[in-house]
């Protein structure tokens, strides 16, 4: 895998968690998704997923997974970076709402 064709992959996967986002009817104007290698760029190092407000003021990351969970993709939505990126937001949710901030 080139260096372009990895930056695409984590350019489109991260498109698909916002896609998780409209998919569960929250607004994705309001969140920041970004996905990092945990190394070097590289498909071979484990990867992580950190969701935040679009403020920067509260967030959440996803402390490790391997590159193959963005590379898998179920048509039905079913894959296991759809639930990694679900069971963040739901997390980060949990955490605005303790905070008092509103959705």
């Amino acid at each position: 895998m080139t260096a372009n064709e990895y930056y695409m992959m984590v350019d489109a996967a991260v498109q698909r968690a916002y896609d998780v986002l409209i998919k569960h009817n929250l607004r994705p104007q309001k969140y920041r998704i970004h996905i990092r290698a945990k190394g070097l760029s590289s498909p071979t190092e484990p990867h992580a997923l950190t969701i935040s407000t679009a403020d920067g003021s509260v967030w959440v990351t996803e402390a490790s997974f391997p590159f193959r969970c963005l590379e898998e993709v179920d048509p039905f939505g079913s894959d296991a970076f759809a639930s990694i990126v679900a069971n963040r937001m739901t997390e980060l949710i949990r955490k605005m709402r303790s905070t008092g901030r509103s959705l």
